[in-house]
């Protein structure tokens, strides 16, 4: 029954996750932004204001807006999906990856997880 509502109305295939797969990791896919977070896999959240401006970024940035990815000092490579000037943007740091971000509410919940 779940299959039969889905959108598709089926199952997706082995093959259906391998074409999506092909296409994240291929050079058409540079464009793709947004960036799903799974809390669990949090270990540190660091305000812009503790790190280094001096990074080397790779991408789209204008007044207010961060897309690419970017070698930040103390952090490593980050990936930069952000909406804000460098002052309001949050690192969070995961053991998979790290991740620039400008979060509506820089106060709510995350004091307990900023260094």
């Amino acid at each position: 029954r779940a299959a039969a509502e889905s959108l598709l109305g089926r199952w997706g295939t082995p093959e259906d996750v391998a074409r999506v797969a092909r296409f994240l990791a291929s050079p058409a896919a540079a464009f793709v932004t947004g960036q799903v977070i799974p809390t669990r896999l949090i270990d540190q959240i660091i305000p812009a204001e503790n790190v280094s401006s001096r990074i080397r970024f790779r991408g789209g940035r204008w007044p207010g807006l961060w897309v690419g990815q970017g070698d930040v000092p103390g952090i490593g490579l980050t990936l930069f999906n952000a909406t804000a000037a460098w002052e309001q943007l949050l690192f969070v740091i995961t053991d998979v990856a790290a991740y620039a971000i400008s979060p509506i509410d820089r106060s709510s919940p995350l004091p307990t997880l900023m260094t």
